[in-house]
């Protein structure tokens, strides 16, 4: 019987160290998960940066081009 007790309770301490040992691992990989969402969310913003950007460019770049058009129109117009 008490052989029967010794082998459950060094089975119970096994398993307390495998669940805290996993516990350790969760622990572990919510962290990384924290750091790859934050890194995540920094890239997202970059790209809405480059975006706006680009677009403000692009906005800034048509409305001289619209405008030269429109005088060259108007110069061959008068020719």
């Amino acid at each position: 019987m008490e052989q029967v007790s010794e082998d459950f309770g060094e089975k119970i301490t096994q398993r307390d160290r495998t669940i805290r040992s996993l516990e350790t691992d969760i622990r572990k990989l919510e962290e990384g998960i924290q750091k790859l969402n934050l890194d995540i969310e920094e890239k997202g913003n970059e790209i809405l940066k480059v975006r706006s950007d680009a677009n403000k460019k692009l906005r800034f770049e048509a409305i001289p081009a619209e405008i030269f058009n429109c005088l060259q129109f108007h110069e061959d117009g008068m020719r």
